[in-house]
């Protein structure tokens, strides 16, 4: 298979939405916005990249762990969009993906 690809169903009907070629390398995790409004995905790059899920276009990277990011978790708050990253390099962090 392609494990750099995220595909996006719907629910409802079982119909494949969108097929995304997010990463050049493996997808190590990915997580989706307490609001819905962002889809978060990491890889072995180091490199997080943000995608806006009315369209699934690429709209942000955020770069700053020197080794692969293991997890990423959005902070429970419908409000704002934080998210949190961990990552091999042995750090923590929290972005604000709304700025």
């Amino acid at each position: 298979g392609d494990d750099s690809l995220v595909k996006v169903w719907s629910s409802r009907t079982g119909d494949l939405l969108y097929t995304l070629r997010v990463h050049e390398d493996v997808i190590l995790d990915l997580a989706i916005s307490e609001s819905n409004k962002f889809l978060a995905t990491t890889s072995n790059d180091n490199i997080i990249r943000i995608w806006e899920t009315e369209t699934y276009r690429l709209v942000g990277t955020l770069s700053g762990h020197t080794q692969p990011v293991t997890t990423l978790t959005f902070l429970p708050d419908p409000r704002s969009n934080w998210l949190l990253s961990t990552s091999d390099d042995g750090t923590s962090r929290i972005w604000n993906i709304d700025n």
